[in-house]
């Protein structure tokens, strides 16, 4: 659907089809598809009951942090998103909100939906989950065009990625570690 001009009611139709049971689709591009807040809005709102829906590009829209703002707190609920493109370089809060929401995705690849699924996590499963953070935040740090040098520098932002994803789960309240 790249490159169409969706208007309010197409978002409609398409976050109602991606949230029946039937839907099995797992990767939508939507970028220059001229999305305004309007159309952001109906479609965030359904987001959370995307459970197939494993990459979304909205890149190249008009839309703003407002906007990025409720698809981020939206994310929160969705643990099976992988991969969200929002538009780049419009503002400090758009980058912030970008990098929040990659932590959430990092956590989604790791495998946030099985600790929040049981209500006290093994001890042992915990060295796993970190593990699994660590390798997809390295992995996402060296394909990033922004990394990629093989510097100290980006070392140290992969194990910053580490920390903010941990410091995520434990806001959460998903770090406890039973008896």
């Amino acid at each position: 659907l790249s490159g169409h001009q969706l208007r309010e009611e197409d978002m409609m139709d398409m976050a109602s089809a991606l949230t029946s049971s039937t839907s099995r689709l797992q990767e939508l591009c939507l970028s220059d598809c001229h999305l305004t807040n309007d159309c952001i809005s109906i479609f965030s709102e359904r987001l959370p009951a995307m459970t197939n829906l494993k990459t979304l590009w909205l890149h190249d829209n008009p839309f703003d942090e407002t906007c990025a703002q409720a698809l981020l707190d939206c994310l929160g609920t969705n643990m099976e998103m992988e991969q969200l493109i929002l538009p780049l370089g419009r503002g400090r809060d758009m980058d912030r909100i970008q990098k929040e929401l990659e932590l959430w995705l990092l956590m989604n690849r790791a495998g946030r939906r099985l600790l929040l699924s049981s209500k006290a996590t093994p001890p042992y499963l915990w060295a796993m989950v970190l593990e699994r953070i660590t390798k997809q935040s390295r992995d996402v740090s060296l394909s990033s065009p922004s990394f990629g040098s093989g510097t100290r520098s980006d070392c140290g932002r992969a194990k910053n990625l580490d920390a903010s994803a941990i410091y995520h789960l434990l806001q959460q309240g998903t770090l406890s570690f039973g008896q």
